[in-house]
């Protein structure tokens, strides 16, 4: 379930997706690796898991927001 009352905002795939989109319309290079998105994550915003960061991804995947390069980066769809 993407929304639930029993877990905090923070913990949203809605609030963390937005989070991750908006690092990576910021960020200067058309891809960026998943560890230097959770370095950015957890300097803008709360820190959270590995896990939460990996559910937002697939997420964003999932509605076609973002797509993998072949190296593993992470890059936002045109």
């Amino acid at each position: 379930m993407i929304i639930t009352s029993s877990q905090s905002p923070q913990k949203s795939l809605l609030i963390i997706g937005a989070n991750i989109l908006t690092i990576l319309r910021n960020y200067p290079f058309e891809s960026v690796n998943p560890l230097i998105i959770m370095n950015k994550y957890s300097e803008l915003y709360n820190e959270i898991s590995f896990s939460y960061l990996m559910f937002g991804l697939d997420w964003l995947f999932l509605i076609d927001t973002i797509k993998l390069t072949e190296s593993g980066d992470v890059q936002l769809c045109n």
